[in-house]
């Protein structure tokens, strides 16, 4: 039986498909009057076991499936995979399908006090130099997306004599694509994320601009702020309100108790029009 690999997993945003991204009400102050979303670095996310669930995954797949695969293959393909770690830095900003779950008003709305952004996905992959994709949960399809990948990988090396050149890139991309994989514990959340990616080595990373197929964007600086104990890596993607309506929709999170009007009203003084503003559904207090 043939599995789609990491390469044809790709988001597919359908006509008027939003995807949700919750928020306090300063953040989404600052999203608006600023006209920009902050990408922060894969390691500050939620899940602790962030990018390496996935290379995890794959080296299982590697000893389970040992005698499929050249050893000379093994190795270039282990090196890819395993120096992706320190040189690359995916830079992500979150989102769900579902505009009006209680897990994420909980987690990251203030406890329901904040709103759920809906925003236009056709316009984030098309305009604003980022790879976007759905997060994969099943662990079934995550493995099997990974072997049914390496196999397209290993055939494409021995059709090519063996060349490591022609699938150095396939590869890079193969060890990022891992970035979508996640513990399905947090299945509920129905993330789609999006990704930029951050190059360089220990603390120095730099943005080398959008890598999405539809826009080539310029480099950002890459800024780094304090969350605890932490230092976190960001960026501040533009977006042109202007240019599209990428904002669709504004979700008033179950304890949030401001009118409607007053929301709209806010807008309205940053310009922003013609957005649909509605309260959640969830009983939530």
């Amino acid at each position: 039986m043939e599995f789609k690999t990491t390469f044809d997993q790709r988001f597919d945003p359908q006509n008027g498909s939003v995807i949700y991204h919750y928020s306090t009400e300063f953040v989404l102050k600052s999203i608006c009057k600023n006209q920009e979303l902050w990408l922060s670095d894969i390691y500050s996310m939620n899940d602790s076991s962030e990018f390496e669930w996935g290379r995890q995954l794959f080296v299982d797949v590697l000893k389970n499936n040992k005698n499929e695969f050249d050893q000379r293959f093994r190795f270039f393909i282990i090196c890819s995979v395993m120096s992706a770690v320190p040189n690359t830095l995916p830079a992500i900003a979150s989102f769900s399908k579902n505009g009006d779950l209680l897990s994420q008003w909980r987690a990251y709305a203030e406890d329901g006090m904040g709103y759920s952004i809906g925003f236009d996905s056709g316009a984030i992959y098309e305009g604003l130099g980022v790879n976007i994709n759905s997060v994969v949960y099943d662990v079934k399809e995550q493995y099997n997306l990974v072997l049914s990948t390496l196999r397209g990988l290993h055939a494409m090396w021995k059709t090519k004599e063996e060349n490591f050149e022609t699938i150095q890139i396939p590869s890079q991309i193969f060890a990022i694509d891992l970035a979508y994989f996640k513990n399905p514990t947090f299945f509920e959340e129905q993330e789609v994320r999006i990704i930029r990616l951050l190059v360089g080595e220990n603390e120095y990373f730099r943005d080398v601009g959008g890598n999405s197929e539809f826009n080539q964007s310029k480099p950002l600086q890459v800024l780094t702020r304090r969350k605890d104990e932490d230092i976190i890596k960001y960026v501040k993607l533009p977006i042109k309100f202007k240019d599209s309506h990428i904002i669709k929709e504004i979700i008033i999170g179950p304890k949030n108790k401001k009118p409607i009007e007053e929301v709209e009203k806010q807008l309205f003084g940053l310009g922003l029009r013609g957005i649909s503003i509605k309260r959640s559904k969830s009983t939530y207090r």
